[in-house]
């Protein structure tokens, strides 16, 4: 894992390559263990990297790389099945110096092109010069995780792994007040019909499963989509057992192959099932694996218990990190200060603090749950989405209404408004529709002028006819995305490698191969996944019917007096920016959004 940056300058500007080195040093928490900066004979082309030493600690590892005296990489992320790649490059006759996956990617680019991507399984981004087509081709792994964000300004390219490195040189900073808008508004923090969108103007972010070529002539990227997730609509010939232990199967197999690296492997633990599964599949083969969690005294959704449960049953080295209120106010700007981009509740700083508590530890790997609500249906609105295909079958719909409430109760632990529409999905369906037609109508305490200027002009929310079509969008488009750039900027904050089995693509083309019944099989959400660690994890955790993660009590935190005050004061700049009233509310909004600005 590391942090990337670089420039096309056609006038071979002498000053870029001290602009490269300067973004570099702005994100040189990405990579504490060495620097590297390349540039092309003719001054257009500068490539920059910060490394942090995870594969082949040795000097062989360092970059940028070049390979065959053509090629010339900037890398940040891992490719898991690299050895199996280098295995087939090998039989093709291409030579390696070193142990590094870096060098494997630059063989297979050689070997394959652009249809390398397609053999990757892992995180990335990545830009590779080619001297002899003078082309730049940039790429980023299937769901994002790694970041890779780009513009162009003067007739100048710029790249890098974060927004701050475009500031450390002085480009524009200007704010998209249009997702300021979604952001106060309707609490989103990304623009989904506009996935590359940042918070501000002419930022742009590589879409997931994406590249493009940028050369001499390029006046603007033409992005190309080399991957996306297909949905079964045929019955799969696997019975629900059939399909549990084939799941099985792969999520170990995504789990090893996360745990391969030249230095100790942590894992986070909330006590959730996501988490728990992770710890219970390294246990197999390793027994003392550090954990990690964040700790909560006089909260009532702390999870020590369940924690200590999980903890205790596979005898993990245990590393809690208790947070309070001061902690909060201490580290809060350093938090706004490494997401760059505004977030929506304090468990992003629980999850800050838990990659601090590993690095103190002297970890820079932590495995982590992210993904599995989204690929297989931990969320409480899956069951409306889900209910809404039943439909059709009036007898299986009441009986999937009765599971739930069998094991959940009759609230199953949701929002009035969530079981509504659960048991009257047509309705809930008509209500996202209705949703956004409310843009004509300006929600309380936004500024009147300021809505009729940046509200949208189109839909944001998607309607689903199926569990399926919704999973896919919260894992590509509305929901995941979000989640991996936090938690990308949570980790690199203190130079920690965060790894996600659940997001394995032989993983998620299962999952989504599979029947949809197996999502929520018998009014069970995550129903593969509890399955397939029924025998494994106790079962106070196996059977978890609630869900809470890395929930923190930012509530209370906001309410000491110096966080009061500040909030007042961000209250008056928002007021006067013109993007609020007296009547707008919500406190944590109004802190992030300033802070922002």
């Amino acid at each position: 894992m590391c942090g990337i940056a670089g420039i096309i300058d056609r006038s071979s500007a002498h000053t870029s390559a001290t602009k490269v080195r300067s973004m570099c040093d702005s994100i040189a928490h990405r990579g504490p263990d060495g620097a590297g900066f390349w540039s092309s004979n003719d001054g257009t082309v500068h490539l920059g990297h910060r490394r942090l030493s995870i594969i082949d600690l040795s000097e062989k590892g360092a970059q940028p790389m070049t390979f065959q005296q053509r090629y010339t990489i900037t890398f940040n992320g891992e490719i898991y099945n690299f050895q199996a790649l280098k295995n087939e490059l090998s039989a093709a006759g291409y030579q390696f110096f070193s142990t590094t996956d870096t060098e494997v990617v630059l063989a297979a680019y050689d070997y394959w092109k652009e249809k390398c991507l397609e053999h990757f399984d892992g995180m990335f981004a990545f830009a590779l010069y080619d001297i002899e087509t003078e082309e730049l081709f940039c790429a980023r792994d299937r769901f994002g995780e790694k970041p890779f964000f780009y513009t162009i300004q003067d007739d100048v390219f710029y790249f890098a792994s974060e927004i701050k490195a475009f500031w450390s040189i002085g480009l524009k900073k200007i704010i998209n007040k249009s997702l300021m808008y979604l952001f106060l508004a309707e609490d989103l923090v990304e623009n989904p019909t506009n996935p590359k969108d940042t918070f501000y103007e002419g930022i742009h972010q590589l879409d997931p499963a994406s590249y493009f070529y940028f050369g001499k002539n390029s006046q603007q990227p033409i992005v190309k989509k080399y991957w996306e997730i297909s949905i079964s609509e045929e019955k799969s010939e696997l019975t629900f057992d059939e399909s549990v232990t084939q799941f099985q199967d792969l999520f170990n197999k995504a789990v090893a192959s996360r745990t391969i690296a030249d230095v100790t492997v942590g894992c986070s633990l909330s006590g959730g099932l996501d988490s728990s599964s992770i710890v219970a599949s390294i246990a197999q083969t390793n027994n003392s694996i550090p954990t990690f969690s964040a700790r909560f005294d006089d909260f009532k959704k702390d999870e020590g218990a369940h924690i200590e449960l999980v903890s205790n049953h596979f005898q993990t080295k245990q590393h809690n990190k208790w947070i309070t209120s001061s902690d909060f106010e201490e580290q809060f700007d350093r938090l706004l200060y490494h997401q760059d981009e505004p977030f929506q509740s304090g468990s992003i700083f629980a999850q800050y603090c838990v990659y601090e508590a590993a690095k103190n530890e002297g970890i820079k790997v932590v495995i982590d749950g992210q993904g599995a609500d989204e690929l297989l249906g931990g969320y409480d609105k899956d069951f409306a989405f889900y209910a809404r295909e039943l439909q059709i079958n009036n007898k299986a719909f009441q009986q999937f209404v009765a599971q739930i409430e069998a094991h959940h109760g009759t609230t199953i632990q949701v929002r009035k408004m969530d079981l509504f529409a659960l048991k009257h999905p047509k309705i809930f369906q008509l209500a996202v529709a209705l949703k956004n037609r409310i843009w004509t109508k300006v929600p309380t305490g936004i500024a009147t002028s300021f809505h009729a200027k940046y509200a949208p002009k189109k839909p944001v929310f998607q309607r689903h006819k199926s569990l399926k079509s919704s999973l896919k969008h919260e894992l590509t488009i509305q929901g995941l995305p979000k989640l991996l750039r936090f938690a990308d900027r949570n980790a690199m904050a203190h130079s920690v490698e965060s790894r996600l089995p659940f997001l394995s693509p032989e993983l998620v083309a299962f999952v989504f191969q599979s029947n949809s019944d197996y999502f929520l099989h018998q009014g069970w959400s995550k129903a593969l996944l509890r399955s397939a660690m029924k025998h494994m994890l106790p079962e106070k955790i196996s059977q978890r019917k609630d869900k809470i993660g890395f929930e923190a009590p930012h509530v209370q935190w906001l309410k000491t007096a110096s966080m009061q005050n500040r909030i007042e004061q961000s209250r008056k700049l928002l007021i006067e920016k013109g993007y609020i009233t007296e009547k707008y509310t919500d406190s944590w909004k109004i802190l992030i959004a300033a802070y922002y600005l």
